[in-house]
């Protein structure tokens, strides 16, 4: 690769050797695919390392945020007024918002069921700690899930979708004249 000019006074040189060096990543990009893959997995690992370390910051803040208003009474009956509220509002004006939430309710309550219910494309799995796996349409679900959507379509390796993805694509999905196996 050529050394880029960075003087000052040669602009013209150096947008061309800028220009020149930009196609020449790019047609190695499009032609060689380990070039590739080590530039997406580069990355990857640091977007991925970015959004830990920001989702751990994130959680600490809400931890010690939640701490406070847990420890006065008065500070937490306002909070779940609010809450509620909030709840009462989505479910009215977002029906996505109201299907998940049953559906969510509906399958946690016959889970407990030796057959249990799944549909012809994906089966609930429920598990007693979160569980963290790919999903297979927001990537990962930092922190896991208790409850995720196993695809009966991909057998190896499995296929998760978690329940806010699963919900949010229902109708793509799963069939609308499709019911559950009891």
């Amino acid at each position: 690769m050529q050394q880029l000019s960075t003087s000052p006074e040669d602009p013209a040189k150096r947008r061309e050797a800028l220009s020149t060096s930009n196609e020449v990543q790019r047609q190695r990009y499009a032609s060689d695919p380990e070039y590739r893959e080590r530039l997406l997995a580069a990355s990857r690992k640091h977007r991925n390392e970015f959004n830990l370390e920001r989702y751990h910051r994130i959680k600490d803040s809400r931890k010690r945020r939640w701490q406070r208003i847990s420890e006065d009474p008065k500070r937490l009956e306002e909070y779940y007024k609010r809450y509620n509220a909030y709840q009462a509002k989505r479910k009215i004006e977002e029906p996505r918002f109201l299907l998940s939430d049953r559906l969510h309710k509906w399958t946690l309550g016959l889970k407990d069921r030796k057959d249990g219910v799944q549909w012809r494309s994906h089966e609930p799995i429920f598990y007693t700690e979160k569980e963290p796996h790919d999903c297979q349409y927001c990537s990962t679900r930092k922190g896991g899930a208790k409850l995720w959507w196993k695809s009966l379509q991909h057998q190896d390796p499995p296929a998760y979708t978690c329940h806010a993805c699963f919900t949010a694509r229902w109708p793509e999905d799963v069939n609308d004249l499709e019911r559950p196996c009891l």
